[in-house]
């Protein structure tokens, strides 16, 4: 399939073209089931020959493809750089305090024997031109995902 989150075409069942907009009233609503191009490949291989594979609605999106790996890496950051703006970690600039908020997260993951991709919370990292835009990665893997979103229900619940 020609769909996936480096790949402009985000969703094999619609016309989605980011994954940012979930609301009811968003655009690639109206294209489920009518997408505008297909979303296999052009060459042929044998799996598509089995009886239902060459239907795209056949083919149930997973959690990981669309949670771990897709707008729950957004949220997960997203809800980091909020925290870091409201001053939930000291420090007196978003870098300072996404300084403090990566130490905290390294030991939420030490006391529990974890590991992680993540090699620091920044706007770098975050992929971020300024500290007015918002992050679209974590810069991690769909396990970071789970991590992040671990560590920032334990932060908020000793905040």
């Amino acid at each position: 399939m020609k769909v996936g989150y480096n790949c402009s075409d985000k969703c094999h069942l619609c016309d989605a073209e980011g994954w940012h907009n979930l609301g009811p009233a968003a655009n690639w609503r109206r294209s489920i089931g009518a997408r505008s191009s297909s979303p296999f490949h052009a060459c042929r291989i044998p799996l598509m020959d089995i009886p239902g594979l060459d239907r795209p609605e056949y083919i149930h999106p997973d959690t990981c493809h669309c949670f771990h790996i897709g707008w729950g890496k957004d949220l997960a950051a997203s809800s980091i750089i909020l925290l870091a703006k409201k001053r939930h970690w000291p420090g007196r600039s978003l870098d300072i305090r996404l300084e403090a908020a990566f130490a905290d997260y390294i030991s939420f993951l030490n006391a529990r024997c974890k590991s992680t991709g993540v090699d620091g919370f920044s706007k770098q990292h975050f992929k971020m031109s300024s500290n007015a835009d918002w992050p679209t990665t974590h810069g991690g893997k769909g396990h970071d995902t789970a991590l992040i979103l671990g560590w920032l229900e334990d932060f908020l619940s000793r905040s």
